[in-house]
């Protein structure tokens, strides 16, 4: 399989269901402010500025089984949508070793990452207002269950929505 598209390849992971309708409910008990869609529920992998060869890596790909990974959230924190933006979204860090391990295994077959550190999470919101305060989110007592693992080619002119 080839990922056709000369702007790169996009790589994420999606959630179960039952995991999209915990963080939903989760979210409304934490009055997140300006939640996202939970169909829209994602942890990036890869977004890459070079397009990768995903049919020389499968069987890498294969050693790292994604589907039904339990991937656990660890904290909070905000990250600026876009520099000199000013906006914020609410992510949550997830505990993730596997996709750390996934991540570095596409950079190995020539994937770039626009970052100095890739840190897995789930976005819970694009719009987070400044007085927000992170730290007085509860972290939940239940884990994401990972649903499976898609690559598509990368968009560079996708758009927040909520």
């Amino acid at each position: 399989m080839k990922i056709e598209g000369k702007n790169g390849t996009y790589c994420a992971c999606r959630y179960t269901i039952e995991s999209k309708k915990k963080i939903n409910h989760w979210m409304s008990e934490n009055s997140i402010p300006n939640p996202i869609d939970v169909e829209k529920l994602h942890t990036t992998v890869i977004y890459s500025r070079v397009e990768i060869p995903i049919d020389r890596i499968f069987d890498a790909l294969a050693r790292i089984a994604i589907k039904d990974i339990e991937l656990g959230i660890k904290g909070f924190d905000k990250f600026e949508i876009s520099p000199g933006s000013n906006k914020y979204a609410l992510v949550a860090l997830l505990d993730a070793e596997i996709l750390e391990r996934f991540h570095l295994t596409l950079r190995t077959y020539g994937a770039t990452h626009d970052f100095p550190e890739y840190h897995p999470h789930v976005t819970l919101s694009y719009n987070i207002p400044d007085e927000f305060d992170i730290s007085s989110i509860s972290i939940p007592n239940f884990k994401l269950l990972a649903e499976d693992i898609y690559f598509e080619p990368l968009n560079l002119n996708w758009e927040l929505e909520n």
